[in-house]
């Protein structure tokens, strides 16, 4: 079984236009909107890809009824607690000429309490010991230390292989606590360490350092629309974007990345090859909305 973490979930609204132009009213001929978080993403990947994966962490209290009606019909089990308040908002403006985003995401306003934190560790624990793999992907709500992916990885890490995917100051701390594989882009690497990766040689030193220092496995670093770099035991490969005349939303790309890259593990493939089923994954999604 493969566990997803989604700690600060949020509720998506995906609107199409064809072009955005400032201070005019725009119109869209089709909206989404769904619960959203990106472990939540990968979990639907998954599912989508043939696995029954299950799906743990906090949600508003007021959306976790439609949130776990949504994830039922996408097979995806839910183990979540519920915390007051109303999942955060994101909104995702996708545009057809050329083809872009842009996201305007908000806090997460709700606050768990300390009885609900000590649920969430005892929930992961519990689910982790039964499970291969173990994705912590995301934000944390505002209310929770950056460290607090650490203090997770540190109390699941002899239970499963953990799979890391954040950014900032939750990347920094979390990376300490040495997860199996991180995940992430070439700005959140930049942002989190405060590094100029201005050069090849420059990305390659850093990511084989981390990987040194705390006993990384697998490093995956994105690169957008160029495609993404894995590395393990001191070797570098680059897996190109594939090349596609109908991209019509790269909302949700990075997560299908790791769903395909899991998928693969699981079914006793070597990384080489699961990076192959990221690729593809990852291109895939690309000619969906949402």
């Amino acid at each position: 079984m493969i566990l997803t973490v989604n700690l600060n979930p949020t509720t998506d609204i995906v609107v199409p236009v064809s072009v955005i132009k400032r201070g005019e009213v725009l119109r869209s001929r089709s909206t989404l909107s769904y619960p959203g978080g990106k472990a939540s993403n990968t979990a639907r990947a998954l599912s989508a890809l043939g696995l029954r994966p299950l799906l743990t962490g906090f949600c508003g209290n007021r959306d976790l009824s439609d949130t776990i009606h949504f994830l039922s019909t996408h097979k995806i089990e839910a183990d979540l607690i519920p915390v007051k308040g109303r999942n955060r908002i994101s909104v995702f403006l996708n545009e057809f000429s050329p083809v872009s985003e842009t996201v305007i995401n908000s806090d997460s306003v709700f606050r768990p309490t300390l009885a609900q934190k000590s649920e969430l560790v005892r929930k992961i624990k519990k689910h982790s010991k039964i499970s291969s793999y173990t994705l912590l992907s995301g934000s944390l709500p505002a209310s929770l230390p950056a460290v607090f992916y650490r203090i997770l990885i540190n109390g699941i890490k002899k239970n499963t292989n953990v799979f890391f995917d954040a950014s900032g100051p939750e990347l920094y701390q979390g990376i300490k606590a040495m997860p199996d594989i991180v995940k992430v882009n070439e700005r959140e690497l930049s942002c989190a360490f405060r590094l100029k990766l201005n050069s090849a040689e420059k990305i390659k030193k850093t990511i084989s350092s981390l990987c040194k220092k705390y006993q990384i496995r697998i490093f995956i670093l994105t690169l957008g629309e160029k495609g993404f770099i894995h590395f393990k035991n001191e070797k570098f490969v680059f897996f190109p974007a594939p090349k596609s005349k109908k991209v019509i939303s790269p909302v949700g790309s990075g997560d299908a990345l790791s769903a395909g890259y899991l998928y693969a593990l699981s079914l006793g493939f070597n990384e080489i090859e699961a990076a192959k089923y990221g690729a593809a994954c990852a291109h895939a999604n690309t000619r969906t909305l949402g």
